[in-house]
């Protein structure tokens, strides 16, 4: 409810947040936490009660990861998983398990030319229809897969063209009550919905 000039109500800050350019986050209000994407390669998990220079209560980061600027992140609770979509290296997007922990492999890694990746920036889990949506920044498009993809696997979906209003898409939701998803469109300055 807040409106105006407030202060927030919590604010996690500091050298020992490892919070490095954060990008994305996603709130898992299952288990209480918080997690982030930062532009260092690595996703910081924290309480979703941490306030000040918390330490995360999870940190996946390392060689093994796949991460490679991860932007995007959702959290997938019915699964116990996190999504992240990775913008650079031929662009990927890589689930872990929801505690994973360290220099840890993904269970699964969406990656390859067959799967129409171009600058995944953002990502959703529809629980309902058990798919990861994807917003595709630099092709100014929606790919959406199976939740088990797993390798160089074409999209089942695919919104592109010039009616979609997509122009450099970023964030992304999906709406399983309505059956929808929301796009927020940097250059256009819109959201468009599907």
């Amino acid at each position: 409810t807040a409106n105006g000039d407030v202060a927030p109500i919590r604010k996690i800050s500091g050298t020992n947040t490892g919070l490095v350019i954060s990008q994305g986050i996603a709130v898992d209000t299952v288990n209480n936490e918080v997690a982030v994407t930062n532009l260092n390669n690595s996703i910081t998990v924290y309480s979703r009660t941490a306030n000040c220079d918390a330490a995360p209560i999870r940190k996946i980061s390392g060689t093994n990861t796949g991460l490679a600027t991860p932007v995007g992140i959702a959290v997938d609770t019915a699964n116990n998983e996190i999504v992240v979509a990775n913008k650079m290296g031929g662009g990927s997007i890589t689930v872990y398990s929801r505690n994973a922990n360290g220099d840890v492999a993904p269970v699964r890694k969406i990656s390859g030319t067959n799967t129409s990746l171009d600058g995944p920036q953002g990502v959703a889990v529809d629980t309902a229809n058990t798919e990861i949506v994807v917003a595709n920044l630099w092709g100014d498009f929606i790919t959406v897969y199976s939740r088990t993809a797993n390798g160089d696997v074409a999209p089942v979906r695919k919104i592109s063209g010039a009616d979609t209003g997509l122009l450099d898409p970023g964030g992304i939701v999906v709406d399983p009550v309505n059956n929808e998803i929301a796009v927020a469109n940097w250059s256009n300055n819109s959201i468009t919905v599907y």
